[in-house]
């Protein structure tokens, strides 16, 4: 997973999330499948601890 991860870059973690979550039910046969990617102290604009998507397909 870490090599798809760094194969980026990903402008959003909306689209990472879409490629990770792409990749794992097509490996693995997967009818469904949720995904969360956090990214913690994104710049924003203000200060935040995490920012995360949730995406499930």
């Amino acid at each position: 997973m870490n090599e798809l991860i760094e194969s980026g870059p990903y402008l959003l973690i909306e689209r990472l999330a879409e490629v990770i979550a792409t990749t794992l039910k097509d490996e693995f046969s997967l009818s469904q499948i949720e995904v969360r990617v956090h990214k913690p102290d994104a710049p924003v604009g203000v200060k935040v601890e995490d920012i995360s998507v949730t995406i499930r397909r």
